[in-house]
C-alpha cells in the first residue's frame, strides 16, 4: 500500500475517534443541562408557590394585627389620651 494513502487512512481514523468522542462529551453536557433545566423549573416553581403562600399570610396577619388594634384601642379617645 502507498504509504502517502496509509497516512491518511490512519489520520482519518485517528479523526474518527476523536469526533466520536466530542460527540459523547456533547450528548453528555446536554444531559447534565437538560438536568440543569429540570432543577431550575422545579425551584421557579416552588418558589412562586412560596410566593403565593407569603402573600396570603401576610394578608391573615395584617388583618390579625389590625383586630389586635381595634381591640387595645377601643374605647381610646382620638386625641391619644
Amino acid at each position: 500500500m502507498d504509504p502517502e494513502l496509509k497516512t491518511v487512512i490512519e489520520q482519518l481514523r485517528e479523526a474518527s475517534v476523536v469526533t466520536s468522542r466530542m460527540v459523547l462529551r456533547r450528548e453528555e453536557r446536554i444531559k447534565e443541562h437538560e438536568e440543569w433545566l429540570r432543577q431550575m423549573e422545579l425551584t421557579a416553581a416552588r418558589h412562586r408557590e412560596f410566593v403565593v403562600y407569603s402573600e396570603g399570610f401576610m394578608m391573615r396577619l395584617d388583618q390579625k394585627l389590625d383586630r389586635l388594634a381595634d381591640l387595645i384601642l377601643k374605647g381610646r379617645t382620638t386625641n391619644g389620651n
